[in-house]
C-alpha cells in the first residue's frame, strides 16, 4: 500500500515539473466520505462494502499536449508511460528488465485562457498478489482479502512452530517462548487469547476473533478509505 502512494506522489511531482506552472488540485468526493482519521467499524460480520465512484473527466478539447510523447523518465527505475490514443498515464518501475505497473490514470485536457488544463483520475492499481493492474474498486476489495490471507498465514506459522515442539522433550524448554508468542499475537492484533485457548483445535475461532478485532478491521477500513478518497479525486494541472 505504501508503494502505491509513493508512486502516486512521484507521478504528481513529475507532472508538476513537466508542467512548469501552477498546480491546482481539485477534489470531487461525496459527502459521505469520512474525514475522521479513526474509521468506525461495524460490529457485525456483514460490513458495508466500500464503493468507489470515479469522477468523470471532461471531454478533451484542442490538441493533446502528449500526442508525440510516449514516456516521461523520472530516474533509472521509474518512468511514466503515456498512451495518447487511450488517454492513459501509467507509472512504471523496472526490476531486472521486467516492468511492474503500479498505478494508471485516465487523463483529459482542454485549453482555458491560453493555458492547457490536464485532468488526472486514478483508475487502476497493482494487485500485490499478481503484480497486474486492476481497477481501483477491485484493488479496494482486495485489501480486505489480502489482510485476511496474511492473518491466516501468520496463524498457520504460529501453529507450525507449536506442532513442531508440543509433546516432545523440548516442549518444556520452549513453553515460555510459546507464551511470549501468544502475547505478541495479542499485542499485534488486539486480542486477549490465553495459552489454553490458543491451540490448533481452535484455529477457526482464533482466526474469526482476530479478523473481527478492532485492530485489523480498523486498519483494513482505513486503507480502503484512503483508496476511496484517492480514486474519487480529480487533479488538475495548468500549464
Amino acid at each position: 500500500m505504501k508503494r502505491l502512494f509513493s508512486i502516486l506522489l512521484t507521478l504528481l511531482m513529475i507532472m508538476c515539473f513537466v508542467a512548469c506552472g501552477d498546480v491546482t488540485p481539485e477534489t470531487n468526493l461525496d459527502d459521505d466520505t469520512p474525514t475522521d482519521t479513526t474509521p468506525s467499524v461495524p460490529e457485525t460480520d456483514d460490513e458495508e462494502k466500500i464503493i468507489i465512484n470515479l469522477p468523470e473527466l471532461p471531454e478533451p478539447e484542442g490538441t493533446d499536449p502528449f500526442i508525440n510523447l510516449t514516456e516521461l523518465k523520472i530516474d533509472e527505475l521509474n518512468r511514466i508511460k503515456i498512451n495518447s490514443e487511450n488517454k492513459t498515464m501509467t507509472a512504471v518501475r523496472s526490476f531486472d528488465d521486467d516492468d511492474s505497473y503500479f498505478v494508471e490514470y485516465n487523463y483529459s485536457y482542454k485549453f482555458v485562457d491560453d493555458k492547457i488544463n490536464v485532468y488526472l483520475v486514478l483508475t487502476k492499481a497493482t494487485d500485490i498478489e499478481t503484480d497486474e493492474l486492476i481497477s481501483v474498486q477491485d484493488y479496494c476489495d482486495r485489501i480486505k482479502v489480502n489482510n485476511e490471507e496474511y492473518c491466516r498465514g501468520d496463524l498457520e506459522d504460529y501453529f507450525s512452530f507449536y506442532n513442531m515442539y508440543v509433546g516432545t522433550d523440548e516442549w518444556s524448554d520452549i513453553i515460555n517462548d510459546w507464551r511470549d508468542a501468544i502475547e505478541d499475537w495479542n499485542e499485534i492484533y488486539g486480542t486477549d487469547f490465553t495459552v489454553e485457548e490458543f491451540i490448533p483445535e481452535n484455529f477457526d475461532e482464533i482466526l474469526k476473533r482476530t479478523l473481527n478485532a478492532d485492530v485489523l478491521k480498523n486498519g483494513t477500513l482505513e486503507e480502503q478509505l484512503d483508496i476511496k478518497k484517492t480514486g474519487r479525486s480529480c487533479t488538475t494541472f495548468c500549464f
